[in-house]
């Protein structure tokens, strides 16, 4: 899985399909914020209310039953 910030508000995410792979969800800070069936893609991260300082920002590999593969990958943001 790749992952990646394209500019200050979108996360860029691409993931190999495998047996486990059914979706993705992904967190903030290690809160979920939001899910996708698309392996490849965009998600947006206007709107949210981050403090200024340091933010991690992961995406999972989820099977059917919403339970995490351990397949992840994370990026570290800064807002000024």
């Amino acid at each position: 899985m790749t992952l990646n910030v394209k500019n200050p508000n979108e996360l860029v995410f691409s993931a190999t399909p495998g047996p486990d792979v059914d979706h993705l969800h992904v967190y903030m800070d290690g809160e979920l914020i939001g899910q996708t069936r698309q392996l490849k893609g965009g998600f947006t991260l206007d709107g949210m209310d981050l403090s200024p300082g340091k933010h991690t920002v992961c995406i999972k590999v989820a099977n059917r039953a919403h339970v995490a593969t351990g397949a992840e990958d994370c990026v570290d943001l800064n807002v000024g």
